[in-house]
C-alpha cells in the first residue's frame, strides 16, 4: 500500500479494494482504472546509478507529476530531536541499527508507524503503508529515517502528504532539490542537540542556537 501511494499509482487508500498474497506474488484490486497511470510511470521511469542526480529527478517530476505538500503544521525543534532519539532506541532494541534502515512516522508527536528494511526506499514504503492502513492523515506527520534523503524518498513523502522529513544522515543533492520542488521540510544531520534544516524552515520552531541552515 505504501509503495502504491509513494509511486503515485493511487492517491488514497480507499482506492484499494483487496490485496491477496500467494507464493510471494501480491495481487492488488483497485476500484478504478489505473491503466493510463501505469503506462505513464512505466514509460517515464528512470533507473539511475547516481542517487544524487538532480537533473534526472527534476525531469521525472515535470514529466509525471509534481506533488506539493500544503501544510501549516509546525513543531518545536526539541520535539523533533526527541523523535530522532526514539527512532535510534527502537533501531538498537530490535538489532536493526547496523543491518538495515529504519523509519518511524509520528502524527502530532505520537508514533504511528515503525518499519525497517535493507532498502531505505522499502522502509519508507512500509511506514507509509502501515500509517495509511490505520487511517492516519499525513498532513500533520513527521517521517524520521536512518537513511540518506534522496529525491525518490522525498517524492514518496510528498505524494503521501508528509510535510516534514528528517534524517540522522547527510542529504543528497537530489533530495534537497526535490524537497524545494515538493514543499517538504528537509532536515538532515539530526543529532541529540543539533540539526540542519535545508528547506521550508518555517515549519520548525527553533529555540536554541545550534540549529544550522
Amino acid at each position: 500500500m505504501g509503495h502504491l501511494l509513494g509511486e503515485g499509482l493511487i492517491t488514497k487508500i480507499d482506492q484499494i479494494t483487496n490485496i491477496i498474497l500467494t507464493n510471494n506474488i501480491i495481487r492488488v484490486s483497485i476500484n478504478e482504472d489505473l491503466h493510463d497511470s501505469i503506462l505513464t510511470i512505466k514509460s517515464k521511469k528512470i533507473y539511475a546509478k547516481d542517487c544524487g542526480s538532480t537533473d534526472y529527478f527534476n525531469y521525472f517530476l515535470e514529466e509525471i507529476d509534481r506533488p506539493f505538500v500544503l501544510s501549516d503544521y509546525k513543531v518545536d525543534v526539541k520535539e523533533v530531536l526527541k523523535m530522532v532519539d526514539d527512532l535510534n532506541r527502537k533501531s538498537f532494541a530490535t538489532g536493526q541499527k547496523l543491518a538495515s534502515h529504519s523509519v518511524a512516522l509520528y502524527s502530532e508527536g505520537k508514533l504511528v508507524a515503525y518499519a525497517s528494511d535493507v532498502s531505505r526506499h522499502n522502509s519508507v514504503d512500509k511506514a507509509i503503508g502501515i500509517a495509511a492502513s490505520n487511517g492516519i492523515r499525513f498532513n500533520r506527520t513527521i517521517l524520521v529515517t536512518t537513511g540518506r534523503e534522496v529525491a525518490s524518498s522525498i517524492i514518496k513523502s510528498a505524494r503521501a502528504g508528509i510535510p516534514i522529513s528528517v534524517s540522522i544522515r547527510g542529504p543528497v543533492s537530489s533530495g534537497i532539490s526535490a524537497a524545494w520542488l515538493t514543499g517538504v521540510t528537509l532536515i538532515s544531520y539530526a543529532r541529540r542537540s543539533s540539526m540542519k534544516i535545508y528547506t521550508f524552515p518555517e515549519r520548525i520552531i527553533r529555540n536554541f542556537t545550534r540549529t544550522v541552515f
